[in-house]
């Protein structure tokens, strides 16, 4: 244990340099998943920008499971552009289909589930760039 702990400190000094180069606004989040040992760097509360996407992914892959929604042709594009072309229509139109036509519908089931992922401290709230997706 004593040399994971060293290799982790070391990594978190090392990971502190890079970040001290970019100035402030980074959070770093570490965690050994064999042992559970983790560490944070400036764990503080920020917007989670397009990161939220993930979340939203992972909730449209839990309603199909669930069979809330189809994995039709529609949702499988949605999701591509959604996360490999951070596209913001996408993560919207995907919330409305969660939510079966109904954005807020489909944000409280995403809320619900990321909580019940134990992740408190986000959540999807409106719609991204102010823009409405289409049906």
């Amino acid at each position: 244990m004593d040399q994971l702990e060293n290799y982790l400190g070391t990594l978190k000094k090392n990971v502190q340099s890079v970040l001290n180069s970019y100035g402030s606004g980074w959070s770093v989040y570490v965690k050994d998943l064999k042992t559970n040992t983790s560490f944070t760097i400036n764990d503080t509360s920020m917007y989670p920008a397009s990161i939220i996407k993930l979340f939203v992914m992972e909730a449209t892959y839990a309603s199909v499971r669930e069979k809330r929604i189809a994995l039709t042709a529609n949702v499988k594009t949605l999701l591509r552009e959604m996360i490999t072309e951070s596209d913001n229509t996408s993560y919207n139109s995907l919330i409305r289909v969660i939510g079966k036509g109904n954005f807020s519908a489909g944000c409280s089931y995403i809320n619900n589930y990321i909580k019940q992922k134990g992740h408190t401290g986000t959540g999807v709230h409106h719609y991204l760039n102010g823009c409405q997706p289409a049906a």
